[in-house]
């Protein structure tokens, strides 16, 4: 998997709306994340592993900025297997009243083709096996 761009919004440290674009960091090769503590550096990964698979790496269910009740990402990935595809996962979560976090929406589209093609736009549906880089219908 090779990730293209990321957006996010509230997520962790991230009130305000963040882009990260993957191409240009690495243009010229290898990037790092650095940042002093609090930076927003696992927030990078938290954005990734919420996107694929709903929840994050390290189980926390603690993600939303303590400044609002939603946070949302938008990542963008290309796989190579016999020719390269491209995919858009998007997801958003609400904080609910028992201080709780649920998914609120979910969509994985094939943007490989002009003509995009929705795979999953539900929660339930939207969900990437850990073991495989291929998504499952």
């Amino acid at each position: 998997m090779k990730p293209i761009s990321m957006k996010m919004k509230g997520l962790n440290s991230f009130l305000k709306v963040q882009e990260i674009d993957f191409e240009k960091l690495t243009s010229q090769g290898l990037f790092g994340i650095f940042g002093p503590t609090g930076s927003g550096k696992t927030s990078i990964l938290d954005g990734m592993t919420l996107a694929l698979y709903g929840t994050t790496s390290r189980n926390s269910t603690n993600y939303i900025n303590v400044n609002t009740d939603k946070a949302s990402v938008e990542y963008i990935f290309s796989i190579q297997e016999k020719q390269l595809h491209k995919y858009l996962v998007a997801r958003s979560f609400k904080r609910t009243k028992d201080g709780g976090i649920r998914s609120d929406s979910a969509k994985f589209v094939d943007i490989t083709e002009e003509e995009p093609a929705i795979l999953a736009d539900r929660v339930g549906k939207c969900q990437m096996p850990r073991s495989s880089g291929t998504f499952q219908r």
